[in-house]
Parts: structure tokens; sequence; C-alpha cells
């Protein structure tokens, strides 16, 4: 079987294991009093900016006819009226409803990456991609302020966070805020939902598993609690459907809790506790010597305690514990615990927001490289894993500062800075990564902003696995050099219209195509690559019918430095991807949906430039029909969505004999899942 088709095997096995107002129609009160998440200032827009979200916030409800310090029964933190603020331009959020109806996410609102401008799947139905050029794993992943070393389950399994607990999910694919970083790609950062006091709960029964979703108050706090198992039925049904082997076994869970509790009128005690777990054995691909048995598993609970001054000054700091495992067969075995403080500190002022933090983290475990690779049983195929320092200790941290200042009017500048460094045994790797943003308003409907920042991590496997992705490894640093300019203008109708190029430079990057080449026999080598291009985004959010079109115009170079391979194209130079959202709510309750994903083939060279075609395009549809009544014990919603409704096959291979190359098709994926939904 060719390279590509074993890729979406080992996508399987490892990956698996391993407000922009332009998407929501907001209208916002009067007057909000409320309280940061994270120690940050609150801001909120009048209803016609149409380029403008909501930072992350907790929304207190508090009597309008009586000020905060008259109201003895509800917690005071200093409320104050919202004022207004723009987000980092160029950023997309989706909010919680609809990413959930969106068809081909399976109700998860995390899944939508996929469907936004400057992505690229690594094949249909996988839920890793490539943000202008970065592999999956140089994409910072966060939760609530908490980094995430992995995203998603076992296979086309969900992601790890309930999306009842997940708010607002923000996606800007270059030149994150500096107080994001030690990653050279872009960022993907969910909120946590508001903290409520007033009962509600979930319960949602799948094809693919059961989950559920509860809040309220816990003693003065107020609590969210949320979690899904994976059942052993949802693997037979992907064996009946052919998306998995026969033989294979696997399972997951997943589990989220966040309480909050007002210790005085001006400080905050939070509670966050994350887990995840999978475990898989896929036989068409496995370790050598040894089963193909994989298990991830990573826990995260941080504590917080929050404190806002009189003069616009509010302090945070913040003690986090993890544990992280991965388990790739006999190849690698990484156990670590990890402790992770950190502080912020931040002061606003009248045309000024500065922002100061650090943070640190420190690993102790083991680390079990073991024949260093993956094979498939019939040793056609051997995937290199990338060296890491055998060290029983190892630790990283950072500084950085960064500001939103309104230099103009119409003009607004967000200016950062961090400082970075990973340890192992003596080996010490140390970055500095600016960060600008500029922003120029020309009139209440068109936005004009350009964008530079530099970013660096580890030269790592391509595919995000706890205890892999944020380790310093033996071969040093990639850097990510990331250029931004974008248009934005609201047209008539409510809808929005944005225009985006890029350029982002990467050195000493390790590639997929590479780690997984047979013929190579020392350790991968690493490339300079580069991606630029165009991204198109069309939304219209109104009334019955709303969706958007979102396209890319892209290319891709790469060099194989001290390397016989010389310069080549990488697999993430696909040159156009159309991505086509309809959503109609039809009749009461009744809503459907449809998506189109359309990209451009890859390049297939086999190393060798005689050999070199790009493969045909790929196109998948996908659909999703709904219905939501008021039941006996609560608000219903029944829906069957599907995706690839129409069996399409992707061609990510060729084979090539006397310069004649045939594109050979990977197996068709069409996955169906029914649910039932009750909000109680």
């Amino acid at each position: 079987m060719k390279l590509w088709l074993r890729l979406v095997g080992l996508a399987l096995l490892l990956a698996s294991h391993a407000r922009a107002q332009d998407l929501l129609h907001y209208e916002p009160p009067a007057v909000e009093f409320i309280y940061p998440l994270d120690g940050g200032v609150e801001y909120t827009r009048s209803a016609d900016a149409g380029v403008r979200d909501l930072t992350p916030a907790i929304v207190l409800s508090i009597d309008a006819g009586a000020p905060p310090s008259q109201r003895e029964d509800e917690p005071e933190f200093g409320a104050t009226a919202t004022v207004q603020r723009a987000p980092p331009a160029g950023a997309r959020e989706v909010g919680n409803e609809s990413a959930r109806d969106l068809p081909g996410s399976f109700g998860d609102p995390l899944r939508i990456l996929d469907a936004l401008p400057g992505v690229v799947p690594i094949a249909s139905g996988v839920p890793y991609v490539y943000v202008r050029g970065a592999p999956p794993s140089s994409t910072g992943y966060v939760y609530d302020d908490i980094p995430l070393p992995q995203l998603y389950h076992v296979g086309f399994g969900p992601a790890v966070i309930h999306p009842r607990a997940t708010g607002a999910v923000r996606f800007q694919a270059g030149v994150p805020s500096a107080r994001y970083g030690r990653r050279a790609g872009g960022l993907l950062l969910a909120e946590g939902t508001p903290y409520d006091d007033q009962f509600d709960a979930e319960a949602e029964l799948r094809l693919i598993d059961v989950g559920g979703w509860l809040q309220g108050k816990l003693g003065k706090g107020a609590l969210t609690l949320s979690g899904r198992i994976g059942y052993p039925a949802a693997v037979a049904l992907a064996r009946g459907l052919g998306v998995l082997n026969s033989g294979t076994r696997m399972n997951y869970w997943d589990g989220q809790l966040r309480y909050r509790y007002p210790i005085t009128r001006r400080d905050q005690y939070e509670l966050v506790w994350l887990g995840s777990f999978d475990s898989i054995h896929l036989p068409g691909v496995s370790s050598v010597p040894g089963a193909g048995a994989t298990d991830l598993q990573f826990q995260r609970v941080e504590n917080r305690y929050l404190h806002r001054f009189a003069n616009d000054l509010d302090f945070g700091v913040a003690l986090r514990f993890g544990y992280d495992r991965s388990a790739l067969g006999s190849a690698v075995k990484v156990r670590a615990n990890n402790l992770g403080p950190r502080f912020w500190i931040e002061k606003r002022f009248a045309r000024a927001r500065v922002r100061v933090g650090g943070d640190m983290q420190g690993s102790v475990g083991s680390i079990v490289n073991g024949t260093g690779s993956l094979a498939s049983p019939e040793g056609d195929l051997r995937i290199r894993l990338p060296q890491i320092a055998a060290a029983a200790a190892r630790n990283q941290g950072g500084l950085f500062i960064e500001s939103d200042l309104s230099l103009l009017p119409k003009l607004r500048a967000e200016l950062g800075a961090r400082v970075d460094y990973w340890h192992v045994e003596q080996r010490t790797n140390v970055a500095v990564d600016p960060r600008i943003r500029l922003t120029f308003n020309a009139t209440d409907k068109l936005e004009l902003h350009a964008a530079f920042g530099l970013g660096h991590q580890p030269s790592v496997f391509f595919l995000p696995l706890p205890g892999l992705t944020e380790v310093a490894l033996d071969r040093g640093l990639t850097r990510a050099t990331q250029y931004e300019v974008g248009v934005a203008y609201m047209l008539p109708a409510d809808i929005r219209f944005e225009v985006q190029g890029y350029l982002h430079q990467y050195t000493r990057l390790l590639l997929p195509e590479l780690v997984m080449d047979a013929d190579i026999e020392d350790q991968p080598p690493l490339s300079d690559a580069i991606a630029y291009g165009l991204e198109f985004f069309l939304k219209r959010e109104l009334g019955k019918l709303s969706g958007w079109i979102s396209y890319t115009l892209g290319e891709a170079k790469a060099d194989a430095f001290r390397s016989p391979i010389g310069k080549f194209r990488p697999d993430f130079d696909v040159r156009h991807v159309l991505n086509v959202v309809a959503q109609w709510r039809v009749w009461r309750g009744l809503t459907m949906g449809g998506r189109l994903h359309a990209r451009s083939g890859r390049v297939i060279e086999q190393l060798s430039p005689q050999y070199k075609q790009r493969l045909p395009w790929f196109v998948r549809p996908d659909v999703r029909i709904g219905y939501a009544w008021r039941g006996r014990w609560g608000d219903m919603v029944a829906y069957l969505e599907w995706l690839n409704v129409a069996a399409q096959g992707e061609y990510l291979d060729a084979d090539c004999v006397f310069q004649q190359c045939t594109a050979v098709r990977a197996p068709r994926i069409s996955i169906p899942n029914l649910g039932l939904r009750a909000d109680f």
C-alpha cells in the first residue's frame, strides 16, 4: 500500500491516539456588569460594529435597579459598565450554537477548524490539519487558558472537551497574541462557558458515545461538570462501514470540572480540571516488535487566584499540575508529571492596556525510545519517530509583555514580545519572539490590518501527543516567521467579506512525508519551508438562512537541507481549498444544513522530479437534519448527520513506473451519526 494511504492509518493510530461578529448575531444589552475570566479587562461593543467580538468574560447577573454595592446577596467584583474594544483583526470566532449545527462537525465546536480559510486537512475525515503550512503539532490548542497536548480523541472521535463546556472558539491562523507562545503555528483558543449558579443540565446519546453536562450552585460558588464516554458499539459500527479494520479495539473518555468561588468583593478563586484517555489497537499498523497498541492520557488541574485593585489593575496567579502518558507500542513510551506556575498583571489606561506575565513548566518522568520507529507487519512501511533526549527532568518557561494602544482615533496597535527557554540536561535553547498587529478602521464598515511575528518550538513529531509536543528535542528549535495583511468589509444585508494575504517561512521543520520515508536509514532530515497565499471569507448570519464561503489559494515549497532530497513540494502544497456552508431554519424546530468541501490534490514527486504530478481534486458533501421540540423533561433535539454522504474517495498517492503515474484512491470514508440531546 502506498505512502499516503498509510499516513491515514497512522493518523488514526497516532492522531487519534495521539465572537467575531461575522459568525455571531449578537445584540448586547445597554449595560453589563462583568468580571474577567483571567484577570483581564472586559469589553463589549455596539451592535453595528461588524468586525468586533467579546473577550473572555464572566457575566454577573446583577439587578440593574440597584448598584452592585447595595446588593448583599450577590458577589461583588468591582463591577463596571462595559466599554468598547476590538479583537485581534483577522481572527475568526465561532459561537457554540453555530458550530454544533455545522454539517460534518458531529456537533463539536472544535471541529469547525477545517471549514475555515488557511486550513488544509491531512486527509478527509481525519481531524488534523496544516495551518498555513504549520503541521498539526505546531498549532496551539488552548482551553480556558490551559494548553491542551491533544485536541481530539481516537480516529474520527470528538474533541477532548465537551461541546457544552465550550464557549466561543477563536482561531488565529498566524501571529497570535504574545501571551500564547512556544508554538510555530497559529492558535485555536476555546473559552470556557460563563459561570452561572442557576441549575442547567444536558444529556446526549449518540451512535459513538454518551455524554452529559450540568451547572449549578455549590456553596457560594458556581460549578460546571461535563464528560463523555465512547463505547465499543461505535467500533463495531465503524468496522461495518469499512472505516476500521477487523480486530480494531478502541475506547475513550474525557471529563471537565470548573468551579468559581467568590472569596471577597475583589478576590476570587477558580479550580479547573481536565482529563482525557484514549486506547486503540489497530492491527494494520503495529510496532516492531510488539502489538499495535497505543494508549494516550493526560490530566490537568489548575488552581487560580484573581484580585482586582481599585485603580484598574488586575492581578492573577495560577498553579497547574499535569500528567501525560503516551505509549506507542514498544517504539516510544513517555510518562511525565508536570508542575506549572504562572502569573499575570494587567493595567488599563484611558487609551491603552498593558499586560505582563510569565509561566514555567517543570516535568519529571521517563522516556523510553525503544525501536524508535513504527512499522507495518509486512515491513514495507517504517515511520521514524523523533529522537527525544532521555532525560529524567526537563523544564521550559517564558515571560511576555503585550499592549493594546489606541494611537489615533482610527488606528490601533497591538504590540508584544516574549522570551522562552527550553532546558534538557546540559542543553538550553532560548528564543525571542516579537509580535505586532496594526488595525486601521477606515470607516464604520471597512477595516484594514497588517501583522508580523516570530514563533519557536522544538522540532517535534507532526501529530500532537501528550508528553511529546512540548518537550525539547535533540534537534533544536523550529522557527516560524509570519506575515499577514487583510481587509474586512461589511456589505449590505449583514454580509461580511474578508480577504487576507499571508507569508509564513519555516526553518528546521520536521515534515511527515520525510518521517514516513522507509528508505531513510538515519534520522529524518529537517527542512526549510515557505507557505504563501490568499484567503477569502464571505459570511452571512441573518434570519432563517445563514452560512459562509471560505476559499484559500495557496502555494508551498520546501528544501531538505543537508540531505540528498533537496528541494521538493511539501504535502501541504494544496493549491485550492473551498468550503461552502449553508444552514436553513425550515419550519419551527426543523433545520437543514449542508457543507461542500473541495480541494485540489497535493503534488506527488516520489522524491524525484521526473515523477512529479498533482493528484485529482477531492469533493466531499456533508449534510445535517435536526428537529428541536419541547418535551416533558426539557428541550429536545434529534438529528442525523452524515460526513461524506456521497462516499467520495480521496486520492492520496500515486503509482509511478517509467515516468507514468496512476493516482491511487484511499478507502472511501463515509460516516453517519444519529443523536438525541436533551436540555433540562
